[in-house]
């Protein structure tokens, strides 16, 4: 039986209801930050592998139009620009500005890159990298970009989820390669003869590649040679140690020779008959007797030195070798009374299996490799 007039009092709310919905929506956010971020971070760094992968590339294929000549660092980065826009950032071309592939000098014992206007050590040589006048001197090529607001560079890229993310729209990625190429470090078959770096050059100011070049041990003459001990530590050179060098390169087992080595110079007094007749023999004639384009003829290296633009000043005392130059031997005169001289043709088509990072006198390596 209903009594007439009772109430009965709703039940009591419970403290913990709504909680469910709180902790529903923390969870949502939290899930959802933590899937914009995951996915933002592949992206990211998807980005970033397609990016390298072309900055690699276009350095790599820049480093090798590094000649020792001023057209071929043109050449570098123009051949690393094009490279780069070969591979692709998602559905878009690679994208970097003209001034995002650079050639400069590479210090492999600072792991530091320099460029124009920089001045770097080579040995003790203190260098002014400029385009005209030190072009053999840049032996690395830096390529530097990625996706963002920098002119000439592809677009930043764009954030999913980007509400989980404080609103966030976009996001830039950078990357960078550096490669190492130039002239050998180090040779087996140099000939215990130094050329100043400017007797190389021909009227224009470039190097005398395919071009056959008289160089005078007496000096005054405006190109000059000296003979050289390439033993370490060096001494001063004899018509012994310049006999005995001349056999040893004939066979490339002669002193090995690096650049940083200082050696000791002469300008060439005692170069007579005998000391000619080292070049002749006796394992192989060192001097060829056909015609341009000298084939077949044995090729040998001089030691560089850098003595600036002044290449008829007496070539005596110690120096520090920069790099190494390719020639064959044509013709040699050591008449008594008369002009000491040799002439040579500058051969800039050979390779070296040597480690590269050094000046490039029209004599390269070809271990190009990545640095950075």
């Amino acid at each position: 039986m209903i009594r007439r007039g009772s109430t009965r009092s709703a039940p009591a709310r419970h403290p913990e209801t709504g909680a469910i919905a709180v902790l529903a929506a923390v969870i949502f956010v939290a899930v959802g930050s933590f899937v914009a971020l995951s996915l933002n971070v592949a992206l990211k760094m998807s980005a970033k592998v397609q990016l390298q992968t072309a900055f690699d590339g276009a350095a790599l294929a820049g480093v090798m139009s590094l000649n020792g000549s001023e057209q071929g660092l043109c050449d570098a980065s123009t051949t690393a620009l094009r490279v780069a826009g070969m591979h692709a950032l998602d559905a878009a071309s690679v994208q970097i500005a003209g001034s995002d592939a650079v050639a400069g000098y590479w210090d492999v014992g600072t792991l530091s890159f320099f460029n124009t206007g920089d001045t770097i050590l080579v040995g003790d040589n203190a260098i002014a990298l400029d385009p005209a006048t030190t072009p053999m001197y840049y032996n690395a090529v830096q390529v530097m970009g990625g996706a963002g607001d920098a002119e000439g560079h592809n677009s930043a890229l764009e954030v999913v989820l980007g509400n989980f993310l404080g609103g966030a729209k976009t996001m830039q990625v950078k990357a960078g390669a550096t490669a190492l190429g130039g002239g050998p470090c180090s040779d087996d078959c140099t000939l215990p003869l130094v050329v100043p770096s400017c007797s190389l050059l021909d009227n224009s100011g470039a190097l005398a590649c395919g071009q056959t070049v008289t160089l005078y041990f007496n000096h005054g003459h405006g190109k000059d040679i000296a003979f050289a001990d390439m033993n370490q530590p060096s001494a001063q050179p004899t018509p012994e140690s310049v006999i005995s060098q001349n056999q040893g390169a004939q066979t490339c087992g002669g002193p090995p020779a690096g650049v940083g080595d200082n050696v000791r110079l002469s300008n060439g007094d005692f170069f007579d008959n005998h000391v000619e007749s080292s070049f002749y023999g006796p394992d192989a004639s060192m001097v060829c007797s056909v015609g341009p384009p000298y084939a077949g003829c044995p090729r040998r290296q001089l030691g560089v030195v850098n003595m600036g633009s002044n290449c008829d000043s007496p070539m005596v005392g110690r120096y520090a070798l920069v790099g190494f130059a390719q020639i064959v031997i044509v013709g040699t005169r050591s008449t008594p009374g008369s002009e000491r001289s040799i002439d040579v043709y500058v051969d800039c088509t050979g390779q070296s299996s040597a480690p590269s990072g050094c000046a490039n006198f029209g004599f390269s390596s070809r271990k190009t490799r990545l640095v950075h």
